[in-house]
This record gives C-alpha cells, sequence and structure tokens, in this order.
C-alpha cells in the first residue's frame, strides 16, 4: 500500500472489491470537519443512495488574448456537451480571464457578469443558459483591439487563486458551502506564457490556497482545453503562437481531472468526456473521521460489485449502486 502526504492530508489510493446494479448516482456527504475519535475506534455510518442535492461550482478561466477568437466559440457553442451529464446535480458556472495584468482588461479572477443577466453566476435557471454562457465567454476584446489588447500574459492558476481570494468580496456566493469545485481552463499558453518565470503560479500553489481556506471540505478537480504537452501536431498548428499547457496538465492530473485539445475541429466529444468525469467525481460517500483503510467493510441493502477509491474521508465508487440503496461502511479510526 503507498501512501502519499501532501499539503498535510493523506491520500490513498485503493482499489477493493466490494460486493450489480448501476446508475448515475449521487451519495450525501457528512457535512463538516473531520470529528475527533480515538484510534482504533470502531464505527459506522450510513448513507442512502439517491440523494440529489450535491453541489458543484464550475469556474471556466478563458483565455482573452487576440488569439482565442476562434477557441471561445467553440467552447461556447458545446458547453451543452458539458452541462448535459450534470443533470441532477446543482450546479452553477462563473466565468473569468486569464488576465491578471494591471491593464484595462485585467480583472485579476474577478467574475465576469452573464451576459444578458444581472450577475456574475449562470446556473440552470438562467434564462437560455447556454447562449448567455456563449456571449460571455466569446470575449469581444478579443477580436479587433487594435493598440489596447488584453495582456497575452497567460496566467489560469494565478486568475484561479486571485477568484478564490475574492471569495468574500467581488465573487461573493459563488464558492458555496457543501460544493465541490471544479475549473476548466482554456488557453494555448502556459501559465505566464511559458511556464518558466520564477513568479509563475504553480499547481501546488493552488491546491495549498484551497487546503488553507477549505481543508478536507471541498475537493477540486481540474480540466483543460489546452495545448497538450505530448501534442506536437497541434503546436505546429499554432505555428509557433502557443506553448503546452504543462501546468494545468499537472493540476489535472494531481486532482484526478482531464485535459483535451484546444485544436479539436469539434469541442463536443472532449466536453462530454470532461462532464463525465466530473459527475464520477461527484459520487462519493464521506466518512464522519480518517478510517484504517485495511479496516473499511462496506455493505449494500441489493446486491452490488464495484471497486472504490478512498482519498482522506471520502469513497469514490466506480460503479455506483442503483437508487435507494443503503450503504453502511464499518471501519476502524485512523
Amino acid at each position: 500500500m503507498k501512501t502519499k502526504i501532501f499539503l498535510g492530508r493523506i491520500f490513498l489510493s485503493l482499489f477493493f472489491t466490494t460486493a450489480v446494479g448501476c446508475s448515475d448516482v449521487q451519495f450525501a456527504p457528512l457535512p463538516g470537519a473531520p470529528i475527533v475519535y480515538n484510534s482504533g475506534a470502531e464505527l459506522t455510518d450510513e448513507f442512502l443512495q439517491g440523494y440529489l442535492g450535491k453541489k458543484l461550482d464550475i469556474l471556466f478561466i478563458v483565455d482573452n488574448s487576440g488569439s482565442m477568437a476562434e477557441e471561445q466559440m467553440k467552447l461556447g457553442v458545446r458547453i451543452q456537451s458539458f452541462l448535459s451529464t450534470l443533470y441532477d446535480i446543482d450546479w452553477q458556472i462563473g466565468v473569468t480571464t486569464t488576465d491578471v495584468s494591471d491593464g484595462p482588461y485585467g480583472i485579476k479572477g474577478s467574475l465576469l457578469n452573464i451576459a444578458g443577466q444581472q450577475s456574475y453566476i449562470l446556473n440552470a435557471k438562467t434564462p437560455d443558459y447556454q447562449n448567455a454562457f456563449q456571449a460571455t465567454v466569446v470575449r469581444s476584446e478579443t477580436n479587433n483591439c487594435g493598440n489596447s489588447c488584453p495582456s497575452g500574459d497567460e496566467q489560469a492558476l494565478m486568475a484561479a487563486m486571485m477568484a478564490i481570494e475574492k471569495r468574500n468580496t467581488d465573487n461573493k456566493g459563488f464558492f458555496r458551502n457543501g460544493a465541490d469545485l471544479g475549473i476548466l481552463v482554456l488557453s494555448d499558453e502556459d501559465e505566464k506564457s511559458e511556464g518558466t518565470a520564477a513568479d509563475a503560479a504553480r499547481p501546488a500553489d493552488v491546491l495549498k490556497l484551497i487546503n488553507s481556506v477549505w481543508q478536507d471540505s471541498k475537493s477540486l478537480f481540474t480540466y483543460g482545453m489546452i495545448i497538450r504537452p505530448d501534442d506536437k501536431a497541434c503546436m505546429d498548428a499554432n505555428n509557433g503562437q502557443g506553448h503546452y499547457g504543462t501546468f494545468v496538465a499537472e493540476l489535472s492530473r494531481l486532482t484526478h481531472g482531464l485535459v483535451g485539445s484546444i485544436c479539436d475541429n469539434d469541442y463536443a466529444p472532449t466536453l462530454g468526456l470532461l462532464g463525465d468525469n466530473a459527475r464520477k467525481l461527484t459520487e462519493y460517500v464521506e466518512l464522519r473521521t480518517y478510517p484504517d483503510p485495511s479496516t473499511i467493510l462496506i455493505e449494500y441493502s441489493v446486491p452490488h460489485v464495484s471497486t472504490y477509491r478512498l482519498e482522506g474521508r471520502r469513497i469514490y465508487f466506480d460503479m455506483p449502486p442503483e437508487k435507494g440503496t443503503k450503504i453502511t461502511v464499518s471501519y476502524k479510526v485512523m
């Protein structure tokens, strides 16, 4: 068994065969910080599958530099491929840009007003939300900006951190208690273009900030529509105008997310995969405290076979039980 200690939290990746039914479901996590028990104490937690209150906040970080008009449009017109997989999840979307400069378009992580709305939050109740999203991510400042263009020094990770820092000011109401956080980056550059600058924000910086603000009450998963680090054809197609999205790809790997190619002619298939992945990462039960993984016993009220992954207090099911199943988890405290 391998144990990875990262930023003061223990993440254990374990796969076990447990006791077949399947459906798209969510589980009711026990809210709040872990409860303190004596090591070795024997506990049992019960969950009823079918809870439909799972919350997901999705921060889109859009590269608004002068080379991105076509990619913004491809994202905007295909957003339903992503959102259609989240049909029974309480999702909301905020949009910011990669411009964190002191220039006229440097919004530094503040959320953009949703087109046609008096709000910077978009959700399933927003009238015509698909077109509202498209009109928001297709940036007027990207086209024909002349001598006053958005910064070409793209900083998606720094924008994410600034957005979190503004959670109680400009972005108040977006980062909800009890909601996990998804970040989706659209960019043809790495952090500060090449990712080599000493002061460029790094994946570890984002994780450290989230851990300091929310501890283990909020999970992060990251997605990218980028020039993937292994995609020389995409790089060549950009005629030297882009850079491999190394930092976004690494943050996606660390948070079990995925990346797609910014060079795809149609973003729908990739956005569908990203949505499926986001859904899977919301399918978990959350224990009261940290378990000794070797002592975990899971029982179902109906026959079920699956594997699961333990991360901290959360158990992620590879194949969720069918609706109405009672899930009983017995374990000893770490």
